[in-house]
């Protein structure tokens, strides 16, 4: 098999989907390496995301369409972004294959990041952050899927501040349990729902509360930082004592002992500080 640059689907200069011209990498999620990207159609910057190397140099992997359970994680990804639309999760604009594997153009949401922030903030100001998952979440919700990988790298934020959710490769329809899928497992470390690593993830039936817990991980760390526990089951020590209490509950390995939504989360939390 070879190796090293052989094994890029998309380099500087390619094309993509006879329209996208690939300018640089940009960084790399679960599962996809992402570049910047002219489109020829509009003048405007895109982001394309293709599978990343580590996944096409498995052991034993012949060709680009064996690096399978992963590459279908690309295409249903595609697939629910075509279903949605709402300025709080990323705008989608074309998919397609290379050589087996798929590539996905979305909007380019800019370059900052709630990963480029720099806690611990002031609650308030944390809070209010979070604020701008209430919509899009409550949105994707009620179409029937949970996002699953809520965390600072995946929320951007436009030029305005803005917020807008990027990378649903980890989403999954709420309530299934018969998708014995490799990305059940998968999450961000500290901010990943304890269900969706379990030893019976595949019994699990997933709820909006997976993105409860996630997002009262994202606050805790914003209010944190560097003190952010290290276990979800830790003890709070460092925050406001009513705040505390809702983050802890929130992060219950119990998805049934969360807040039931992300409107009750933050209107707790809200309540919590006055």
């Amino acid at each position: 098999m070879k190796k090293g640059r052989d094994l890029e689907l998309l380099r500087p200069g390619d094309v993509a989907g006879g329209r996208f011209h690939i300018i640089e990498p940009i960084g790399a999620g679960v599962i996809g390496q992402v570049f910047t990207a002219e489109d020829e159609l509009s003048g405007r910057l895109v982001a394309v995301k293709v599978l990343r190397h580590m996944f096409l140099e498995m052991p034993r992997l012949e060709a680009y369409g064996s690096a399978l359970p992963i590459a279908p994680i690309l295409r249903r990804e595609a697939r629910l972004l075509q279903q949605l639309e709402h300025p709080g999760i990323c705008q989608f604009l074309d998919a397609g294959e290379i050589n087996g594997c798929p590539w996905l153009a979305t909007e380019f949401v800019g370059r900052r990041f709630f990963s480029d922030l720099s806690p611990p903030l002031e609650p308030q100001r944390a809070l209010m952050l979070v604020g701008g998952l209430l919509e899009p979440l409550t949105y994707l919700h009620s179409s029937g899927f949970v996002h699953r990988d809520i965390s600072p790298s995946n929320l951007g934020l436009r030029d305005d501040g803005s917020l807008v959710i990027i990378d649903f490769g980890l989403a999954q329809p709420i309530g299934r349990v018969d998708l014995a899928t490799v990305e059940r497992f998968m999450g961000t470390r500290l901010f990943s729902p304890p269900e969706c690593h379990s030893a019976t993830a595949f019994e699990t039936s997933l709820t909006p509360s997976a993105d409860v817990f996630s997002t009262a991980r994202v606050l805790e760390w914003l209010v944190t930082g560097d003190g952010m526990r290290p276990a979800h089951d830790d003890a709070l020590t460092n925050l406001p004592r009513q705040l505390a209490n809702i983050i802890h509950q929130a992060t219950s390995t119990s998805p049934e002992a969360r807040p039931q939504s992300i409107r009750e989360l933050l209107v707790a939390c809200q309540l919590a500080l006055g």
